[in-house]
């Protein structure tokens, strides 16, 4: 694995949770307590070090140079169940 600096890997957190908003929002206003009450910005950043290796996983994936064994539009699956994932993993102590 290629190193990638603290301000890099910081950038990329940026970007994924500006690409992430959409995702949460919608499981934000139909959840109900915690995820209902707190703003999705909030909620993302709750889930700060998984989204973080989410963008690395990401970065690694953009430069694969191997043959073609995972399926199209992979890595937005994994997004998307992740993030469900997390946002219910909120709730649970409620």
């Amino acid at each position: 694995m290629r190193n990638v600096s603290p301000d890099r890997i910081e950038q990329m957190q940026s970007e994924e949770m500006a690409e992430l908003l959409p995702i949460i929002e919608p499981l934000r206003t139909e959840g109900s307590g915690m995820l209902e009450n707190t703003e999705t910005a909030t909620l993302l950043g709750l889930m700060g070090g998984s989204i973080g290796l989410l963008a690395l996983h990401k970065d690694e994936f953009d430069e694969y140079d191997g043959p073609e064994i995972y399926e199209e539009d992979y890595y937005k699956r994994v997004q998307n169940v992740l993030i469900s994932s997390l946002a219910r993993g909120l709730t649970v102590n409620e």
